[in-house]
């Protein structure tokens, strides 16, 4: 039995090798020179985004009752947006967005056959029987990302939380807006999670 073992493990060795060969050649592009089989690497380019987290305290509790259409400040500019989805006010929401963005949000509502009528119903579902706080400011580069939560008005559940974080950018005169600018930024995604690593393979 022994012998057997052997004899099985010296073909094993003799197999690997080769079928690495012709891995190796198998993913060669092919040349008319010759050359030595192909070895891989990588290389890693490193990226770092800096940011600053505050959170309200106590939370802010937004009252949903009435629209507000201010954009002073960040903070105003979230509260109007929020309150403008809980009147079912879509004008003074599709206003409260910079030109770059509401002419992605029209592309995709087109493509898509969505109506104001869609939104103003959806956002209503959204938010019965709920309550709003602002809870997190975050701010990266130009930007300021005001995190909102809806939450139940009976219960406390975290699983029963609304998560909407609303990024906004200001404009040359001072009023601030919200963008889509970050929609794909690690920072708006991972900020919970502080130094946290994002691997993304290029090729």
């Amino acid at each position: 039995m022994a012998k057997w073992r052997v004899h099985f493990m010296s073909r094993a060795l003799v197999l690997i090798p080769c079928a690495l060969a012709a891995a190796a050649l198998a993913g060669h592009p092919g040349s008319e020179y010759k050359m030595t089989h192909p070895e891989h690497f990588k290389v890693y380019e490193k990226l770092s985004y800096s940011y600053t987290h505050s959170k309200y305290n106590p939370a802010v509790v937004l009252d949903l009752s009435a629209l507000v259409t201010r954009n002073d400040t960040p903070e105003d500019a979230a509260i109007s947006l929020t309150t403008a989805m809980a009147v079912g006010d879509y004008n003074s929401f599709y206003r409260g967005w910079t030109p770059e963005a509401q002419k992605t949000m029209s592309e995709t509502d087109n493509a898509k056959h969505h109506s104001p009528e869609y939104w103003t119903k959806t956002w209503a579902k959204g938010l019965r029987g709920r309550r709003v706080e602002m809870r997190d400011r975050i701010e990266t580069g130009k930007y300021v990302i005001i995190d909102m939560f809806s939450v139940p008005l009976h219960s406390d559940s975290p699983e029963d939380l609304g998560e909407f974080p609303w990024v906004l950018v200001k404009d040359s005169k001072g009023h601030w807006w919200a963008t889509q600018d970050l929609a794909e930024d690690p920072v708006l995604q991972n900020w919970p999670r502080p130094y946290s690593i994002i691997e993304k393979v290029i090729r």
